[in-house]
């Protein structure tokens, strides 16, 4: 708690402050094995064959007071691909251009 503390006394009242995370997410039946865990009434030792390098798709949020970021999808010719510093430079870049794009010519009125 004293950090806690801490980061809201030196935060300003107006700072805009994310938390953000990537996951992986498998796209086949089989997950990660530090995640999941099977349990068996028959046999303790059955085992679970699954491939070594299945699908996934890794996905990027965020979280601030103004809301919602994302989900970002990281992925090239459809297949998931590592998050490296120069790929997250390039997302948050993009997120940042788009939005500023997108909401360029504000409207009053929708009709």
């Amino acid at each position: 708690m004293p950090a806690c503390e801490t980061l809201l006394e030196t935060l300003l009242p107006d700072a805009l402050v994310f938390f953000s995370d990537e996951a992986h997410f498998h796209l086949s039946r089989y997950g990660s094995k530090q995640n999941m865990r099977y349990w068996s009434g028959n046999n303790p030792r059955e085992l679970h064959e699954r491939p070594l390098h299945s699908d996934k798709v890794t996905v990027w949020c965020a979280l601030s007071r103004v809301g919602v970021i994302g989900p970002y999808f990281f992925e090239e010719d459809n297949h998931g691909i590592t998050v490296n510093s120069q790929r997250y430079v390039d997302m948050i870049f993009l997120w940042g251009y788009l939005k500023a794009e997108v909401f360029k010519h504000r409207t009053t009125n929708l009709l």
